[in-house]
């Protein structure tokens, strides 16, 4: 069994986060680069995929807030088990 695929993964409330972008009248690019990714990764993670502890640490430290207000997690339903 994959572990990989039984962890937990994190994904963006890109209504939360769009707001913020609009809010504040920032582009994408620097969105970007005020959380410390790429523009590519910050638009893959307005579109649905998970994102990394980068990406949700680079987030919070540069707007702050609460991390459920800007993320969600996901769980595989076998995530407690072992993989022998």
């Amino acid at each position: 069994m994959d572990m990989k695929s039984n962890r937990p993964k994190v994904y963006v409330r890109q209504d939360s986060v769009r707001g913020l972008q609009r809010s504040l009248g920032l582009s994408d690019g620097a969105m970007a680069e005020k959380i410390g990714v790429s523009r590519q990764t910050y638009l893959r993670g307005l579109s649905g995929e998970p994102v990394s502890t980068d990406f949700a640490a680079g987030l919070l430290v540069a707007f702050g807030g609460k991390f459920e207000a800007a993320f969600y997690v996901t769980t595989c339903q076998n995530a407690n088990a072992i993989a022998l």
